[in-house]
């Protein structure tokens, strides 16, 4: 199965993703849409060097599940955590 990460924006949630994530999965691919901590709404402040090393956890760890390469999408702020 095909797997996809998706970054919502600064200070949003993943339920921003959901309408995407949702049509991803009905075509088959794995989606996940990681909270990141002081990057996500509510979970307080961290600093940027932090979101880039939770990103990166999160698509390691996809990856290492499925095997498979591992397509990367954001929005808006999600974007450059996405590159």
């Amino acid at each position: 199965m095909n797997s996809v990460v998706l970054f919502h924006g600064l200070c949003g949630s993943p339920l921003e993703m959901q309408m995407l994530a949702t049509h991803l999965r009905r075509s088959e691919f794995n989606v996940e849409i990681p909270i990141i901590e002081g990057y996500t709404f509510g979970t307080g402040f961290t600093h940027w060097q932090s979101w880039l090393d939770q990103a990166d956890k999160a698509i390691n760890v996809i990856r290492a599940k499925s095997g498979q390469d591992v397509a990367i999408g954001g929005l808006s702020m999600g974007s450059p955590l996405a590159l």
